[in-house]
């Protein structure tokens, strides 16, 4: 079961949303806004187990690959979106300590994952990479370009 803990976050003041906070902090983005596309990368990550890791250089081309497949197909689009929303409202259940929101949410998010296997496969390769190397945070906008997608 996937479960996003985002804690600590002072997000009001801030004027970004909780999943903007916790994906700049965790993919160290700086300032480039991020979105719920890079939360859902997260947390489908959190939910792997661990495989043989692929070099950065094929997790890019994987990432880029995946841009191209996803965006030019409607229905991955739809897909993806859907696996973006339940990631806010995971994220949102956890905020508040909703453990039975959560557990529900995280049933629904592992239940679309399984329909974009080549978005968890490539986010399962990014397990082992430091989410502060210029690696992680080049294939962190490529994953971010896809929320440009959703409504």
């Amino acid at each position: 079961m996937a479960l996003a803990c985002f804690v600590g976050f002072n997000l009001e003041a801030s004027g970004r949303s909780r999943l903007e906070m916790a994906a700049n902090h965790i993919f160290g983005l700086g300032d480039v806004v991020a979105t719920t596309a890079t939360v859902v990368a997260i947390l489908a990550v959190s939910a792997m187990p661990l495989y043989a890791q692929p070099s950065t250089v094929q997790l890019n081309a994987d990432a880029q690959n995946l841009f191209k497949i996803i965006s030019s197909d409607k229905r991955k689009i739809q897909i993806f979106c859907k696996i973006a929303d339940l990631g806010n409202q995971l994220d949102q259940a956890d905020q508040v300590h909703d453990t039975k929101k959560v557990e529900e949410v995280s049933r629904k998010l592992d239940e679309w994952q399984g329909k974009l296997p080549e978005f968890t496969a490539l986010v399962g390769g990014l397990t082992d990479l430091n989410p502060n190397s210029d690696d992680a945070q080049e294939i962190g906008s490529i994953i971010l370009k896809l929320d440009e997608f959703c409504d």
